[in-house]
């Protein structure tokens, strides 16, 4: 996934789907975010570097992502928590405990 926040938005045009299962596409993205119809366009093709914390809130709720994610990068798109490891950081299966821990550990 990529650095900045254009390609972070690409990546969110191109994963993500609107409640029907349809892709999203900018305008659409940018309406279900209670934005301009440009709003996401902009931002995608690297024309708005710098947008409001309430632009990215908003197009973060309306896509499914997460805020702090699509702001910083850091973490994943599906957790608001910076410190979790995105995709590509983190390769290795999650393992969970079966069972009981013994009695006395």
């Amino acid at each position: 996934m990529g650095q900045t926040l254009a390609a972070r938005m690409q990546w969110v045009l191109t994963n993500r789907r609107k409640p029907s299962g349809d892709p999203w596409d900018a305008k659409a993205l940018s309406v279900a975010a209670r934005l301009g119809p440009s709003h996401v366009g902009q931002i995608a093709r690297g024309k708005l570097v710098n947008p409001q914390l309430e632009t990215l809130q908003a197009i973060a709720a309306a896509a499914g992502v997460s805020v702090a994610w699509l702001a910083s990068g850091k973490g994943s798109p599906d957790s608001d928590d910076p410190t979790a490891p995105s995709a590509s950081e983190s390769s290795a299966p999650t393992m969970r405990p079966r069972g009981r821990w013994p009695s006395g550990a």
